[in-house]
């Protein structure tokens, strides 16, 4: 798994009945979930990073920013969906666009767009890109 923007290392740790999960980008050392299995640990990660978008997207604040893995630690991919509204959200902070702009760009009402940074929303692909060409970008997607 290669390192990315929204791909966190995490270090998962055995701890009696336990396994442990931590990502020192967050916490530091602080286990933040776990697990009774490693792959449920890796499971319980993965939700622990959506958990944490979800919050940042409804504060309208950055994650902090991912650094490479160290030995001994796993990354730990944001699902997609995230991604792409956290990176939207990204656009809108580092242009200064509010929602209320947002909405008046892409010709929809204020509460269409508090949905599509929702990270509990389904918002469809078109939409999202039509958010992104209002801000200047384009939305690519690449299969490699």
């Amino acid at each position: 798994m290669e390192f990315s923007m929204f791909t966190y290392p995490a270090k998962i740790t055995k701890d009696g009945d336990f396994f442990l999960v931590s990502f020192r980008d967050f916490y530091g050392n602080e286990p933040v979930t776990q697990g009774q299995t490693y792959e449920e640990a890796l499971s319980m990660a993965s939700d622990w990073l959506l958990s944490e978008a979800t919050i940042a997207l409804d504060d309208k604040e950055k994650l902090p920013k991912a650094s490479p893995a160290k030995k001994g630690e796993v990354l730990i991919r944001m699902p997609l969906s995230a991604q792409i509204k956290l990176r939207l959200l990204y656009e809108m902070i580092d242009q200064s666009v509010s929602g209320s702009e947002l909405a008046r760009r892409m010709n929809i009402k204020r509460p269409s767009v508090q949905n599509i940074i929702k990270a509990d929303h389904a918002t469809k692909i078109d939409t999202l890109q039509r958010a992104f060409n209002a801000l200047g970008k384009e939305l690519v997607v690449e299969l490699r």
